[in-house]
């Protein structure tokens, strides 16, 4: 009798874990103008999380600039050109991939000048280990707000994390409220917000498509705000060939 070989490839889906905030943690100069912010994380980050900063400062004379480092020598990447708004608010974004995690982990927000800010980090998970967005924008607005909107172009990844930061002058911690399908996350001020304060939503796990993170302001922003969105890969899904012998 003959025996035959039969070889049967199975393809077989693996969805790979869910994006998730691990931790976050809010820093501000507390009434004081300074070049460099830092702000250190409760809990040590786990190696290959990803690191998102957001950051508002007031920029007075238009020219300051926000860079972002960590004691541990990630590199970190800024997800869109920043804009003020004639108030002088300014808000970005930078995330880095923790390559290196041990000790105290401790971000520092680097500005050109000296003024006010506030800073904004968080530990996520299940994102992929670029630290590059899929897309952000920048935008601005000069006029009496309510809410501050930024649309991002239309998401490319299977999952996203999807944040929104807006800096602000005026208003309150309290009464503030995220967009539809996204979640409040941090919000704080630097001396009681009427200089700078910052506001991020987010959204984990935001299948492909236009993405459109919003913040409604508890208290009507009559100068406006500054606002930048960004969207990072998750992991998604993977697909493996599993090999299964029958003999005859």
């Amino acid at each position: 009798m003959l025996r035959l070989l039969i070889s049967l490839l199975l393809a077989a889906t693996y969805a790979a874990a869910a994006i998730t905030v691990v931790q976050s943690k809010s820093c501000d100069s507390a009434g004081a103008t300074v070049t460099t912010q830092t702000c250190s994380f409760n809990v040590l980050p786990s190696v290959n999380n990803a690191i998102i900063v957001s950051i508002a400062w007031y920029n007075f004379n238009g020219a300051i600039t926000a860079t972002v480092t960590d004691n541990q020598g990630n590199t970190y990447s800024q997800a869109a050109t920043p804009v003020a708004n004639a108030a002088k608010n300014e808000a970005t974004v930078y995330a880095a991939v923790a390559a290196a995690s041990s000790g105290a982990f401790t971000v520092s927000d680097h500005l050109s000048a000296a003024t006010y800010t506030v800073v904004h980090i968080y530990e996520v998970s299940g994102l992929q280990t670029t630290g590059i967005p899929d897309q952000a924008t920048a935008g601005f607005s000069d006029a009496s707000a309510s809410s501050a909107s930024a649309i991002t172009s239309p998401t490319t990844g299977a999952v996203d994390f999807v944040i929104g930061a807006a800096a602000f002058n005026s208003g309150s911690t309290t009464g503030n409220a995220a967009g539809g399908g996204y979640t409040l996350g941090l919000v704080s001020g630097n001396t009681n917000l009427t200089v700078v304060g910052l506001i991020d939503v987010y959204r984990t796990n935001a299948t492909s498509g236009a993405q459109s993170p919003t913040v409604t302001f508890g208290f009507t922003q009559a100068a406006g705000y500054s606002m930048m969105g960004a969207a990072y890969k998750g992991i998604g899904t993977t697909s493996k060939v599993k090999h299964e012998v029958t003999h005859f």
